[in-house]
């Protein structure tokens, strides 16, 4: 009898840890809450105009009710400052997803900024992954250039199987060379400026070799 009650009362503390853990406002926020401020902050961070339904759970709780259209003014300024051209190209280089509605909000064409962001994301992730896997292939091409047999039973196995690394290695050095080169601008010795062609970067990603002409 005394494990059940255990269990009972292990179970209910389980339950009550796993609400406050998804409360998005205490009840003291909820009693003191400055709508427009808490709009704002989702909106900066690029909460959903849904994320209100959250606060209503956590207030609900406690009798009070959002001011939906206070928060929602709120909303609509965070969301502005969070739709910033910089920020969604950033984003899109760290892989997040496009937020739809910075396409309702903003009058720029935001989602073809974070297309080029997300193609430097994409560039990366190749890379590390190709480096990795060559780092791979260079331990057992080393492993084998000792003499080792690796799992081969005999050795012209472990020969044919050397050349293909050979083969595999240089093939993944060009492709991290190649994929790497897209990464860089161009240097225009000319006119002594950078080309950046939106094929390899994006416009959005000159600020930050700028500083290497002056």
């Amino acid at each position: 009898m005394k494990n059940i009650v255990k269990l009972v009362v292990l179970g209910t503390m389980v339950l009550v840890l796993g609400a406050c853990g998804t409360r998005t406002l205490s009840k003291a926020q909820c009693e003191k809450a400055d709508w427009y401020t808490i709009g704002y902050n989702d909106g900066s961070v690029g909460k959903e105009t849904q994320y209100i339904m959250e606060h209503q759970k956590s207030c609900g709780d406690v009798g009070i009710i959002p001011d939906f259209k206070t928060w929602k003014q709120g909303w609509e300024k965070g969301a502005l400052d969070f739709c910033t051209e910089n920020n969604v190209y950033n984003r899109a280089i760290l892989g997040y997803e496009f937020k739809e509605f910075c396409e309702i909000i903003s009058k720029k064409d935001l989602r073809a900024i974070h297309e080029q962001g997300a193609k430097i994301y994409q560039l990366k992730k190749e890379i590390y992954a190709d480096r990795k896997q060559l780092n791979i292939f260079q331990s057992e091409l080393k492993a084998l250039e000792r003499g080792e047999m690796l799992n081969f039973k005999t050795e012209s196995a472990a020969r044919r199987y050397m050349l293909q690394l050979h083969r595999k290695v240089l093939y993944l050095e060009h492709r991290i060379e190649r994929n790497e080169d897209k990464l860089q601008p161009k240097y225009d010795k000319k006119n002594q400026t950078l080309d950046f062609n939106q094929e390899q970067i994006g416009d959005y990603y000159k600020k930050d070799f700028e500083p290497y002409l002056k």
